[in-house]
């Protein structure tokens, strides 16, 4: 030191230069490994993508067909419910919604 006095400023600034290369190049490393990864993902949801849209339809048809099978059944169960109050089997609204044991 006492032969180059500000020898320190020269080593200061290497080692931060030199740190900020090398964090640049981890983190280079980092984000083109994530990057490669992405895009793996993404054209695999590409291809899966016909077939994901198909499973779905599928589902969606299968839930509307129960939908509308359940419909029917309650309007059957409508009709039969309405042709027991006409029969006079039934007094009111209500009597449907009620136990066995009251009707006794």
């Amino acid at each position: 030191m006492t032969l180059h006095p500000s020898a320190w400023i020269f080593f200061t600034a290497f080692i931060l230069i030199s740190t900020f290369i090398v964090l640049n190049l981890f983190m280079a490393v980092v984000v083109s490994a994530m990057d490669e990864e992405s895009a793996g993902e993404r054209a695999e949801l590409r291809g899966l993508g016909d077939e994901s849209a198909a499973s779905t339809r599928a589902i969606l048809d299968e839930s509307a067909a129960s939908t509308r099978a359940i419909l029917e059944e309650l309007a059957a169960l409508r009709r039969e419910v309405a042709a027991l109050r006409r029969d006079g089997v039934l007094d009111g609204p209500r009597q449907g919604l009620s136990t066995g044991a009251q009707r006794e």
